[in-house]
């Protein structure tokens, strides 16, 4: 009886373990989908300091002009540094374990060309 006992408690426990499995299959897009969103959200929070504390910087160099040639200047020198910054960005990715970041913001590895014999 103690046999039977014993193989009913591993059968048990097989379905426990397939069913844990099965929740973390099913919640592991849906945690992925909550990170992805909290770091857009948490970028625009960031973009959004950086827009102030630029527009602050140019206020201060050039004056409180709100003019439409004042908006250009200030938008060219916003893209200028944003191209900056993800060029250092882009080099400091490539470095790391020759990494490459794709629209996703994952990491794949780069994979080395094959040379011809």
């Amino acid at each position: 009886m103690s046999k039977f006992i014993e193989e009913a408690k591993v059968i048990e426990n097989t379905k426990v373990i397939e069913e844990t499995e099965a929740v973390v299959k099913s919640t592991r897009p849906v945690i992925q989908s909550m990170i992805t969103l909290a770091s857009a959200a948490l970028g625009l929070v960031c973009a959004l300091a950086w827009n102030d504390a630029i527009k602050t910087a140019m206020t201060r160099l050039l004056g409180d002009d709100k003019s439409i040639p004042g908006q250009f200047t200030y938008a060219v020198l916003a893209t200028f540094l944003a191209v900056i910054v993800l060029l250092i960005l882009g080099k400091m990715a490539g470095k790391i374990g020759e990494a490459m970041i794709n629209r996703d913001a994952t990491f794949k590895l780069k994979t080395p060309a094959k040379s011809e014999p």
